[in-house]
């Protein structure tokens, strides 16, 4: 039976240096979401005290220089086509996935078709790159841009938001066509994507990407020898599962050795509590447990069966609290946009005004020149 994706997943991060209390598992209507282990026997940090419940180290931390660094001889041949210069760290991170998603289900294909008559001989070898537990287990991403767009035009008919999917869009199909025509960059790859691969892979990122730039602010007091901060743009494997909320209850900084998460006040008092309910049940338990066993030793062994161990109670983990990071004072629109979401009491609330730009306007030109030198769109938020 094959272990499913999550499952190795957490055996690659655990293996690789991650030691965390939050299991990921699904969220009421918010797919999968990171939640607090109240399993006492849970691997955790050595500063659980301290309210830490997550560590993973530099080198499971994607970015571009860390893209770099990969060997990945496909991948590579695309960034020198491309040029290290006019490589940025989104495309650097955009191209990771979409070469690892190909990769995997070439690998996928080919231990299907390896029984029969059908299978590929010869054929070259197309092998995904060391985050590829992590790529295997990154789900489909539904958001506005990634549907149909003439299902989208329907769904979003005389919204603002439509302008905004079809111009990113349009730039998608822009870009993909640059990549895979004009300067091939996919020719050498075993197998060329489509432009809708590529459409997912821009929208995993950006539904999943942390922007480091307020951790690279440091005093010189705080700099430490070979610790140097590049990249802004990260994505943080095992973190990345957690949901978003106005109020997140954990906070995470980086330091020399990697990313930290602690639990904010209001987190830990809540874990605090559901700690001790739990401490509290399971030494009744274990009291009403020896109170029987010394009752039942004057009965017959098989009477006694049904006190084999302690007595059940309720699953802990229907208790489990899961944690939630912001994902920024975004309104729905953003949220839709970015995430394919929408909160039902967003405290973020954003009226968006068209601008008066009529093309018969005899002064539209001087207008939308004026608004272009002032990096003002043309409509107001």
């Amino acid at each position: 039976m094959m272990t499913p994706p999550l499952d190795l997943f957490r055996a690659w991060a655990k293996d690789h240096g991650v030691t965390t209390r939050l299991v990921p598992k699904e969220s009421k209507g918010m797919g999968t979401g990171l939640f607090v282990s109240l399993d006492q026997d849970h691997p955790a940090s050595d500063n659980q005290h301290s309210g830490e419940l997550f560590f993973i180290p530099q080198s499971l931390l994607l970015s571009k220089s860390r893209v770099l660094l990969l060997d990945c001889p496909y991948l590579h041949s695309a960034f020198e086509l491309i040029g290290l210069d006019n490589l940025t760290e989104r495309l650097a991170l955009v191209l990771l996935l979409l070469h690892d998603r190909l990769a995997l289900e070439h690998r996928e294909c080919l231990s299907k078709l390896a029984s029969t008559k059908d299978a590929p001989q010869g054929s070259a070898t197309f092998t995904s790159s060391f985050f590829a537990p992590y790529v295997a287990m990154l789900p489909d991403v539904c958001t506005p841009v990634t549907l149909d767009p003439d299902l989208v035009k329907g769904y979003l008919a005389g919204t603002l938001l439509l302008d905004s999917v079809c111009a990113k869009r349009s730039k998608l199909e822009s870009e993909f066509e640059l990549l895979s025509g004009n300067l091939g960059v996919f020719e050498r790859w075993p197998i060329q994507p489509s432009l809708e691969n590529f459409i997912w892979a821009d929208a995993t990122f950006w539904s999943r990407v942390l922007s480091f730039g307020t951790q690279w602010i440091q005093t010189p007091e705080d700099q430490k020898p070979g610790f140097e901060l590049v990249d802004d743009l990260h994505m943080v494997p095992y973190l990345d599962f957690a949901n978003h909320a106005g109020q997140p209850n954990i906070r995470w900084q980086m330091d020399e050795d990697g990313l930290r998460v602690w639990a904010k006040e209001s987190l830990l008092e809540r874990v605090a509590a559901e700690d001790e309910q739990d401490h509290t049940k399971d030494h009744k338990d274990s009291k009403d447990y020896e109170d029987s066993k010394d009752h039942e030793d004057s009965k017959d062994h098989e009477d006694s069966k049904d006190h084999e161990g302690p007595k059940e109670h309720k699953n802990p983990k229907d208790h489990e609290p899961e944690v939630y990071l912001s994902y920024g004072n975004k309104s729905n629109t953003e949220l839709l946009f970015l995430y394919g979401f929408t909160l039902r009491n967003n405290p973020t609330q954003v009226l968006t005004l068209a601008m008066p730009m009529d093309e018969d306007d005899p002064y539209y030109m001087p207008k939308a020149h004026t608004l272009m030198r002032m990096n003002i769109p043309p409509r107001i938020t």
